[in-house]
């Protein structure tokens, strides 16, 4: 049965990353998506917050970057994120609203 409260979600989330990464980053990706944002009743709206969250925070790890909010979150960082990160995460972030991603820095 699929998780259908978003703290479920968070709780639950596993990402397609070697486990051993995903446990590293995990509780940090959890506090970011639960502290971060206003919580939502739309499951699917939890789901692409974390699933966004873990890909630039284990993004941020691989450049060797701490598990620090204000660092990971830096408009600098999340552009670099934007620029180098492959697939379609580097075009939703880039095309997400500054706005969506300030909130994120006051955790």
């Amino acid at each position: 049965m699929a998780p259908r409260t978003s703290e479920q979600i968070i709780e639950l989330y596993t990402p397609r990353m070697p486990a051993q990464e995903w446990e590293e980053i995990a509780p940090f990706v959890r506090v970011v998506v639960r502290c971060g944002f206003t919580p939502s009743q739309i499951a699917k709206v939890t789901a692409t917050r974390i699933s966004e969250v873990a890909s630039i925070v284990a993004w941020a790890r691989e450049q060797g970057l701490p598990l620090d909010v204000e660092e990971v979150f830096h408009p600098a960082t999340v552009n670099r994120y934007a620029m180098t990160a492959p697939g379609l995460a580097a075009a939703k972030i880039s095309a997400t609203p500054q706005s969506d991603n300030t909130p994120v820095s006051h955790v």
